[in-house]
């Protein structure tokens, strides 16, 4: 959820809590904007709402926070999402816009092989399989 900084948490909330088109895994982080669009720090959700709705975001929001750009690899991609606790991470341009956030799900869909997750599924069938009624 993209915000300008200057708008309170109860604002910001309020965005989120509107946000019907987003999907729900994608509304985990606040990202601030500034007033040239270029990214001015995140907070989580779970961080806002325990915040006073009437805080400003450029005085509660994490500054110069972690993000990717778009020509990292998704190993690079996925170990800072591991190594930082990330449910979202942005990707921004040269200049500190967002071009885009990747989620938690994104990553883990593209960093695990097709054949291992089919893997799964077809041990799960060999266990369910050989479970006989009782």
């Amino acid at each position: 959820m993209r915000t300008d900084d200057r708008e309170t948490i109860g604002d910001a909330l309020e965005r989120v809590r509107t946000a019907t088109r987003q999907l729900p895994e994608a509304l985990t982080t606040i990202y601030s904007l500034d007033d040239d669009g270029a990214l001015a720090g995140c907070i989580r959700l779970v961080s806002a709402i325990q915040h006073d709705p009437s805080a400003v975001l450029r005085e509660v929001v994490s500054g110069d926070p972690i993000h990717a750009s778009p020509s990292d690899d998704i190993i690079e991609i996925t170990t800072r999402m591991a190594d930082f606790n990330l449910l979202t991470l942005s990707v921004l341009d040269d200049t500190g816009h967002i071009l885009g956030v990747i989620t938690v799900d994104d990553a883990l869909e593209a960093a695990i092989p097709e054949d291992w997750r089919r893997r799964g599924k077809q041990q799960r069938e060999t266990v369910l399989g050989s479970v006989e009624p009782g």
